[in-house]
């Protein structure tokens, strides 16, 4: 396999799963707001926290592949790659000058990212994939000590797929179809009506 070819599938794949962390953002920040209006208590399990918990954590694991950070080790006085995952940051290192002349390029959302990148790893290692000792004891300090601010990773998430977005459409020269924006939001506001209606929120 030719390296364009890691390439071009890196800018595919990175897009699918920040375009889904993105969905599940969307329906989040919606139920939450619907929660919020609606005054609903959800007590013990039932379809509805299922639901919310599961796209939760999926958000999380789709977000965690597009920032796993690339690792190096120090050889002499060489830096040598250990790992290369093909995420953002292998994307990033592979076409940095054709992605900083991109529209929704900014050099400050890339520090809000890098920034994200280790906060998501640790609660990816220490909870959501694996279960250390910590994590086991205390899953609540590893996402305390994550200090994740809501309003800086739904800002991360966007521009990650609005960037990843911009870059396939000039790597591939067409649009990308699974786009958030299609997310139909009144379709929830529905079903979340007839969930209430019947008592089942």
């Amino acid at each position: 396999m030719k390296k364009n070819d890691v390439y071009h599938s890196a800018v595919k794949r990175n897009l699918y799963e920040a375009s889904f962390a993105f969905i599940n953002l969307k329906v989040l920040i919606q139920l939450e707001k619907y929660i919020d209006a609606e005054g609903i208590e959800v007590h013990g399990e039932n379809l509805f926290s299922v639901c919310v918990r599961e796209l939760y954590f999926a958000m999380f694991a789709h977000i965690a592949k597009v920032l796993e950070p690339i690792y190096t080790i120090t050889e002499g006085e060489q830096k040598v790659k250990k790992n290369c995952p093909k995420s953002f940051w292998y994307i990033l290192d592979s076409a940095s000058r054709d992605i900083e002349n991109l529209k929704n390029y900014s050099s400050d959302k890339i520090k809000l990212v890098r920034n994200l990148s280790p906060k998501v790893k640790h609660i990816r290692d220490k909870t959501l994939f694996h279960l250390d000792e910590r994590g086991v004891l205390s899953p609540s300090e590893i996402w305390k000590e994550a200090d994740i601010k809501a309003n800086h990773f739904r800002e991360a998430v966007q521009f990650l797929f609005d960037l990843l977005n911009e870059l396939y459409v000039k790597v591939f020269n067409q649009q990308f179809l699974f786009h958030p924006e299609d997310y139909d939001e009144e379709l929830l506001s529905k079903i979340l009506k007839l969930a209430k209606s019947n008592q089942l929120i």
